[in-house]
């Protein structure tokens, strides 16, 4: 996948050329990271509070787990994880 984000970030430059395309491949993941890393830090206590929620009901390692929309909008700014 990083590479195919590379290919459409960097279409104008020679993808044989490795070394650049290392550090081009090194630069997006590292801001895909960044990006992530921002996310949790900011829904940090909406993520935890729901996959306490999920995993509550969880009897069993593989088992599938719903919630109701009542129940998610009782958490705070889960409607704004929405992207």
């Amino acid at each position: 996948m990083l590479r195919v984000l590379r290919n459409i970030e960097h279409s104008e430059t020679d993808a044989a050329n490795e070394d650049l395309s290392q550090e081009q491949l090194t630069n997006i993941e590292r801001g895909l990271w960044s990006a992530a890393v921002k996310i949790v830090e900011t829904h940090g206590e909406t993520i935890t509070k729901l996959a306490s929620l999920i995993t509550s009901r969880m009897k069993a390692r593989d088992q599938k787990a719903a919630i109701t929309e009542d129940e998610l909008d009782s958490i705070p700014n889960v409607p704004t994880l929405s992207y």
